[in-house]
C-alpha cells in the first residue's frame, strides 16, 4: 500500500500530506452550518479537511509562500520549529512569525471547526501573550486568521480590530500528462 501511495504522490507531484488531505476531503462532507459565506470557493476545489494539514503545509512550504518573503517562522533559542504550535500557558499558537526587516510579530491562527467569535478571541489572546512575553516594547504584534471561507460574523468582528487580518486559502489539484524522457541511444 505504501509503495502505491508513494507512486501516486510522485505521479501527481504532491507530498503525502497533500495526498492524505485530499483523501480525507473526499471522504468527509464540509461543514455548511457555519453561516453565510463571503466568497465560498467552487465545489470542485479540494480543501484541507483538517486544520493540521493546512498548518503542516504552511510550515513545510513557508519559504515558497508570499508570507515567507516578509516573515520568518519564529525560532526561539535556536529551535527552528519553535514557532510551530508554540506552547504557551494559555494554549498553543498555530504559527508565530517575525518580520524579516521590521520590529513586528505575526500570530497566525487557523480557523477550523470553531466559531468566528472563538477564533477572534483566540488570536487576540495569543497576540496579548506575545506582546507581554516575547515582544520588545518597540515591537508591534499583529494577527492573521486563515480560513477556508470567512463568515459574516468574522467580517464584522474584524472590522473593529485594526491589527488582525483574514486570508482565505484554496487548494487546487490538477493531473497532467507525463512527458516521457527520451531513451538513450
Amino acid at each position: 500500500m505504501n509503495s502505491i501511495l508513494n507512486e501516486l504522490a510522485e505521479d501527481l507531484g504532491v507530498d503525502l500530506w497533500a495526498l492524505d488531505a485530499l483523501h480525507w476531503a473526499a471522504l468527509e462532507p464540509t461543514d455548511q452550518a457555519a453561516g453565510p459565506s463571503l466568497g465560498q470557493p467552487d465545489g470542485d476545489e479540494q480543501t484541507f479537511y483538517l486544520e493540521k494539514y493546512l498548518q503542516e503545509f504552511l510550515f513545510t512550504n513557508w519559504e515558497k509562500l508570499a508570507l515567507g518573503k516578509e516573515w520568518t517562522i519564529y525560532s526561539g533559542d535556536g529551535d527552528k520549529e519553535a514557532g510551530f504550535e508554540l506552547p504557551t500557558d494559555i494554549g498553543r499558537i498555530d504559527l508565530l512569525a517575525k518580520h524579516v526587516n521590521e520590529p513586528r510579530w505575526l500570530v497566525i491562527e487557523l480557523k477550523r471547526n470553531q466559531t468566528s467569535d472563538d477564533t477572534v478571541g483566540q488570536v487576540l489572546r495569543y497576540m496579548g501573550w506575545v506582546q507581554q512575553k516575547l515582544a520588545a516594547s518597540n515591537e508591534r504584534v499583529e494577527g492573521l486568521i486563515i480560513a477556508r471561507s470567512p463568515d459574516l460574523k468574522l467580517h464584522y468582528a474584524l472590522s473593529k480590530v485594526a491589527d488582525v487580518k483574514v486570508r482565505t486559502y484554496r487548494v487546487e489539484f490538477t493531473l497532467h500528462e507525463p512527458t516521457m524522457p527520451e531513451a538513450d541511444t
